[in-house]
């Protein structure tokens, strides 16, 4: 009985010290399940408030793609004539499309190897002439999808005619990230300019430059939609103009598109390649190229900042005068593009590269000899 008491009293202490661990070992579990229950269900609400918040994105992204592919489309071609190896900027021949009270044409088109210029004329029905100071968007790519340029006009927020990048890359099947800048376009410095402003009529002109190059397309499109403009309510602060409010007033959702056909005689040009006589300091000159229409593109490596390089290097001829900077490309900073409108004339003279940057006592002119 004895020895039996023991053994009882034994496995009784054994039997309360399993069950002591057991019951932490069921609390523990359950406090885990209790996490991971909770863990699980926060995961499933963020999972499926992301799932929802793409889906909903994505059906408004598809709502407002199918509204641009229902959008008005005023459609309009034409064919430039060569001239001297040059567009011809007079004989256009175009007519007015009309649309909204505005009737859009285009006037001429400039355009050379590295600048384009297209006077884009506006005519204003009567009920539109209390309209004087208005802007436009506009896209420009060609038939193999290059687009040159887009730019949407400043609506202060306002989402008439946003992303049409966008959209027009998910037309023309191109892929689009605004992040990453994809896809690049040729056009790397633009402007709109009036250059006629009257009561029936105001002409703009769209000033486009790439330092890269435009590609040889035998048909480019030309888009004008969102004509419109900004009313602005600012106030002078300590010598700055500050805006208080403004107003987008859109005066038409339509769009004007232009096909204009390239003569294959156009791209028909010659070109010189220049090679320095010297070195400069910091400077290195890889190439330099002189176009039939008097465009002289240089490329360079250097070691300076590039401020100091657009505002040091100029071109001279040889009867003094000074050509600066029309484009500069410096996506490749170790092959920085520079581009240099001369005059027709300076083809047959001797023409200098000028260095001048006093930050790095370097002032230096060398002559661009033939290769």
């Amino acid at each position: 009985m004895y020895k039996n008491k023991i053994l009882n009293e034994y496995l009784d202490e054994k039997n309360s010290i399993y069950s002591d661990i057991y019951s932490q070992i069921v609390r523990k579990n359950s406090t885990k399940k209790r996490l991971l229950s909770l863990v699980a269900t926060l995961f499933i609400v963020v999972v499926l408030g992301t799932t929802t918040s793409s889906i909903y994105a994505k059906k408004n992204w598809d709502e407002e793609y199918k509204k641009y592919q229902e959008r008005y489309i005023n459609c309009a071609n034409a064919t430039i004539d060569v001239e001297e190896g040059k567009f011809n900027t007079k004989n256009l021949d175009m007519e007015y499309i009309y649309h909204d009270g505005f009737g859009i044409k285009l006037d001429s088109i400039f355009f050379t190897e590295h600048n384009c210029l297209i006077d884009v004329d506006i005519y204003k029905e009567e009920e539109r002439r209390d309209c004087n100071a208005f802007e436009f968007s506009y896209a420009i790519y060609d038939e193999d999808n290059n687009i040159y340029a887009v730019d949407e006009r400043f609506t202060f927020g306002a989402t008439g005619s946003m992303h049409y990048k966008k959209k027009l890359c998910r037309e023309l099947g191109l892929k689009y990230s605004s992040n990453s800048g994809i896809p690049k376009e040729i056009v790397n410095q633009r402007g709109l300019n009036p250059i006629l402003v009257e009561d029936e009529r105001n002409i703009m002109r769209l000033d486009l430059r790439s330092a890269i190059g435009f590609p040889k397309s035998k048909r480019i499109y030309i888009r004008i939609f969102d004509l419109g403009y900004a009313l602005v309510n600012q106030v002078e602060n300590d010598n700055n103009l500050e805006i208080i409010d403004a107003e987008n007033i859109s005066l038409s959702n339509s769009e004007w598109q232009f096909e204009i056909d390239i003569p294959e005689e156009f791209y028909y040009r010659t070109y010189t390649n220049l090679i320095p006589s010297d070195n400069i300091e910091g400077v290195d000159v890889i190439d330099a190229i002189l176009s039939s229409e008097s465009a002289l593109l240089i490329s360079i490596n250097t070691e300076y900042f590039l401020m100091d390089i657009a505002r040091g290097i100029t071109i001279l001829d040889e009867d003094g005068n000074s050509y600066t900077l029309s484009n500069l490309n410096d996506s490749d900073k170790s092959n920085i593009q520079m581009l240099f409108n001369l005059e027709k004339n300076v083809l047959n003279k001797k023409i200098y590269l000028n260095v001048d940057i006093p930050e790095h006592d370097i002032n230096r002119k060398i002559e661009l000899i033939k290769e």
